[in-house]
């Protein structure tokens, strides 16, 4: 499985001394039916993750995935809980450490959704997230820095919306709470999770 161990080696920053250990739980998580999402999803990531889904679907049986880290790509987070949430098998997640806003939102899709007692959730407007950096130079005239800065502010919009509605689908809040959240990095705790409906259950 050449193209595996590659995205084992790059899905996060390792020691050589730890790369063999981590490979064969990579692969031993999957000789199970289970996944562990990767730190950080790329797009490339994210293609293989989805990849692996769709192989572990075609036997109808349930998956593992298990979820932690935080990634700034929103394309590549909606493409996995799309993914899931369109499957065609139960996918289980869950979450092992902290996770951030869109590693929270990859969990939403999972069912039922599970975190270790250590868990947290960091929701939060993080750098790159948007992928809508505006670069401002000498040759903007003031009118092309005003329209390139309120397309970027809309695209703000677009994506809060979208991600407060996922967040609120399953819990207890709505999605202006959950936009409210994101916006001024209000974590949510393991315990306070489980009472607002973002997870299902807590592993001890």
């Amino acid at each position: 499985m050449p193209a595996y161990d590659e995205f084992l080696d790059g899905a996060a920053p390792i020691g050589p001394e730890q790369a063999p250990q981590r490979q064969a739980l990579f692969r031993t998580v999957f000789a199970g039916r289970s996944l562990i999402l990767p730190p950080d999803l790329t797009d490339e990531a994210a293609e293989e993750v989805i990849k692996r889904l769709f192989e572990l679907s075609s036997t109808g049986e349930p998956i593992v995935l298990f979820v932690g880290g935080d990634t700034s790509n929103y394309s590549a987070a909606l493409r996995v809980f799309d993914c899931i949430r369109f499957g065609s098998c139960p996918v289980t997640g869950v979450a092992g450490s902290e996770l951030g806003t869109f590693t929270t939102v990859i969990l939403q899709a999972c069912e039922p959704r599970l975190a270790m007692a250590e868990s947290g959730f960091a929701l939060a407007m993080i750098g790159g997230w948007l992928d809508a950096t505006i670069t401002l130079t000498p040759s903007l005239s003031s009118m092309d820095a005003r329209t390139s800065i309120l397309r970027a502010a809309e695209r703000i919009r677009e994506r809060l919306s979208i991600l407060g509605d996922i967040l609120a689908a399953r819990s207890n809040l709505t999605a202006a709470d959950w936009t409210a959240r994101i916006t001024t990095g209000r974590g949510v705790g393991v315990d306070e999770a489980l009472r607002i409906g973002l997870i299902d259950a807590i592993i001890d």
